[in-house]
């Protein structure tokens, strides 16, 4: 159950929160324009952002395991890499939306904006299926770390057990 709670409050309500406030449009403007909100929110983008506040929280707890020694070495080594690629590859993306955006802006190209509102843009739908992809990687490695580290226990250190009076042979 904590598990689910945690699950829950760390990975579904960045992701899926903002998405569901955005609903909230319906009763006043209508369920088109909630839609199409939700939609033009993914397709430029702001998913990112959650997949780059997840891999870091998912780095801080992996980086937190290794130092208490909780779980083994190897995986924590191999999942602090696999969210820091996530998260590299999720600012790049931004960085380069933004800079796409804003060049769109200055050139006041109203055929490419256009594009992009009606969602024909290849652009637009590459980038809303790589962050549909990022953002799901990173909730599955960052669940299954978390889990995995709740289930392994902390093995005291050796100074740790001789400052709590424990002695080895004893």
């Amino acid at each position: 159950m904590k598990n689910i709670i945690w699950i829950m409050m760390n990975l579904l309500i960045p992701v899926v929160g903002p998405m569901l406030l955005l609903g909230l449009i319906t009763p006043i403007r209508g369920f088109g324009v909630a839609k199409q909100l939700i939609k033009e929110s993914v397709d430029d983008g702001q998913l990112y952002w959650s997949t780059i506040a997840l891999s870091a929280a998912a780095i801080y707890e992996a980086i937190d395991a290794f130092q208490e020694d909780r779980g083994a070495p190897l995986y924590l080594g191999l999942m602090i890499s696999i969210c820091v690629l996530i998260a590299l590859v999720a600012s790049i993306i931004v960085m380069l939306a933004t800079l796409d955006s804003y060049n769109q802006n200055a050139t006041n190209s109203t055929d490419s904006t256009e594009a992009r509102r009606n969602g024909t843009g290849s652009a637009v739908s590459n980038l809303a299926k790589v962050s549909y992809w990022l953002t799901l990687a990173v909730v599955v490695c960052s669940g299954l770390q978390h889990i995995f580290l709740c289930q392994s226990s902390r093995v005291p250190l050796l100074s740790e057990a001789v400052t709590l009076g424990v002695r080895s042979g004893s």
